[in-house]
């Protein structure tokens, strides 16, 4: 079978897929392989828990960071959306939230 100049997404077949010893392709699906775009909101905040030093520590603060993440796929369908025709779903996305709350110490 020759698909030469096919389309799969963003991706083309330039020449036929039997040459080479390659009797079959298998389109495989990888999320961690597409292209994406992502964008993050931060906000943080810090706190001086120990000013000045004690005992043999120098400083102490107490931080809490927050994140929000979105992640755009370009090239990789939401097969999770049932009932279109393959190829047809549209692009997945996702978002994340991220808190963080640690304690440093400098000595």
């Amino acid at each position: 079978m020759d698909l030469t100049n096919a389309h799969c997404g963003i991706f083309e077949v330039w020449g036929p897929i039997s040459q080479g010893g390659m009797s079959r392709v298998w389109l495989a699906r990888h999320k961690e392989l597409s292209i994406f775009t992502s964008t993050d909101v931060r906000l943080q905040a810090s706190y001086d828990i120990i000013k000045g030093g004690w005992k043999f520590l120098d400083k102490g603060t107490l931080n809490i960071v927050y994140d929000h993440m979105l992640f755009d796929y370009q090239n990789f369908r939401d097969l999770r959306v049932t009932g279109m025709t393959p190829g047809t779903e549209p692009l997945y996305n996702f978002d994340a939230d991220v808190l963080q709350v640690f304690v440093s110490f400098w000595f």
